[in-house]
């Protein structure tokens, strides 16, 4: 319990984020690489996680935005009630205008029609990627509100106990089932689990249940999403993975049988090539990978996907581009500042990987995207902001605004720093964090300078 508190802790934020970023990014790649033959691509993306774990270290040292967690600063104070009240009656109603236009259901599709994995994925899509005209803004009214306010509003609700706080996780689990969305069951899960262990909530039997239920959810989505597989597609499929696994294992033997004749004849001759033989299975850190199970698929999702992601967003720059600067295209923010066409950098990525679908994208680790627009550069420079953030979530006093800090490692640990700031609605809260205290009655009765939010 006390290791967990101390690496969950936001005083130690950038720490435990760089530990875990070089763990994924820098040492994985690096043991990958043994058993490949593409050993450049997997070395840079190690470096590229060294560099930038530095440099989160420097940033979160930087002793910018300290005086403004004075207490003694003046700071716009607003009871949290109304926080709680603006921002579930505004998600209340943006749901129901997703709904309500919505071209289809993907829960109730999966539920009550026969649709196969490939149909409901392209209603995932539609659902919010893509729509057109004004409902274009539901994609980034729904990325706001789950991204920040609700999870940060939640922290504060179990925080200060609020009554509310059951009916409004509920709702938030409710709203992700609808479009079979995984990821956003960690936006409910995390900031909980992180005042758990820093003993900012007690209830033990609350957090297994919770945690049950999201995990339940999670794998209940999974199989949903996979929809009815066509008879003859499963036929394929499997067999593929017999036809690859036979080839492996029928190059395995043989690399056997010529190390074995080699030791027996010439062992001086035998090279670095011979030894390299692939006993990762079956192309399992890339996108050819072909999973038959649900639980598979979970398993190759968490562990392969991010990984190799990172090292097609870069083979992909080094193809495509010839490594030339995109100069933040592939943000939409600043490719309307600068006037420049945006490059939808992560949908090239998923066509890449798996074909073009222009609903479908491929994320990556933030660093990737530093990268690809403003060259090593723009990875020191996004990587100190990132430690800078992690400093701010250390030094504030508002529990939920630091419940939210593994919830930003989260992002940026599977997609770009522009877009987790200005889309996901994390510098809107870090302003919060550094003019806005939110009070309670409790505090409200403490002298002003004495606040704790």
């Amino acid at each position: 319990m006390n290791l967990l508190a101390f690496v969950t802790s936001a005083r130690n934020s950038a720490v435990t984020f760089v530990v875990l970023l070089l763990i994924v990014y820098g040492v994985a790649p690096l043991a990958i690489e043994q058993f490949t033959r593409d050993k450049n691509v997997w070395i840079e993306l190690a470096l590229m996680a060294s560099v930038s774990g530095g440099a989160i270290l420097l940033g979160s040292m930087l002793p910018i935005f300290d005086r403004q967690f004075d207490e003694r600063q003046v700071r716009l104070r607003i009871d949290v009630k109304y926080l709680h009240i603006t921002v579930w009656a505004l998600f209340a109603l943006f749901a129901l205008v997703t709904v309500m236009t919505a071209p289809a259901v993907p829960l109730f599709s999966a539920l009550f029609e026969t649709h196969t994995g490939t149909e409901l994925d392209a209603q995932r899509g539609a659902f919010l990627k893509g729509r057109q005209g004004w409902e274009a803004a539901l994609l980034y009214g729904s990325t706001l509100f789950t991204g920040t306010f609700l999870p940060y509003s939640l922290a504060r609700m179990y925080f200060d106990r609020n009554k509310g706080r059951v009916p409004a996780t509920v709702g938030f689990l409710a709203y992700a089932e609808l479009f079979l969305q995984k990821a956003l069951f960690i936006q409910v899960v995390t900031p909980i689990f992180y005042l758990f262990m820093q003993r900012k909530f007690g209830s033990v039997r609350g957090l297994v249940l919770l945690f049950a239920a999201c995990i339940g959810l999670m794998y209940m989505n999974t199989v949903l999403a996979r929809g009815v597989l066509p008879q003859t597609e499963l036929e394929k499929m499997v067999a593929q993975r017999e036809a690859a696994e036979q080839e492996e294992s029928r190059l395995q033997k043989q690399a056997e049988n010529n190390t074995s004749a080699l030791n027996q004849q010439e062992p001086s001759n035998i090279t670095e090539d011979n030894k390299r033989i692939d006993l990762i299975p079956p192309k399992f850190f890339s996108a050819k990978f072909l999973p038959l199970s649900s639980k598979e698929h979970v398993v190759w999702r968490l562990v392969a996907v991010p990984i190799f992601t990172a090292a097609d967003a870069i083979r992909l720059f080094e193809t495509k581009y010839q490594g030339a600067l995109l100069m933040g295209a592939t943000s939409t923010a600043i490719a309307l500042a600068t006037g420049t066409k945006r490059i939808a950098y992560e949908v090239e990525v998923f066509a890449f990987q798996w074909g073009r679908n222009d609903t479908a994208a491929s994320n990556s680790v933030y660093f990737t995207e530093a990268f690809v627009n403003f060259g090593w550069a723009g990875v020191v420079v996004f990587s100190l902001v990132v430690g800078l953030a992690f400093r701010m979530f250390a030094k504030s006093s508002d529990e939920g605004f630091k419940a939210i800090w593994p919830l930003f490692a989260y992002n940026i640990s599977q997609a770009g720093l522009i877009g987790t700031l200005l889309s996901n609605g994390y510098l809107l809260l870090f302003m919060i964090g550094l003019f806005v205290t939110f009070t309670t009655k409790e505090t409200e009765a403490l002298p002003k300078a004495a606040v704790r939010v």
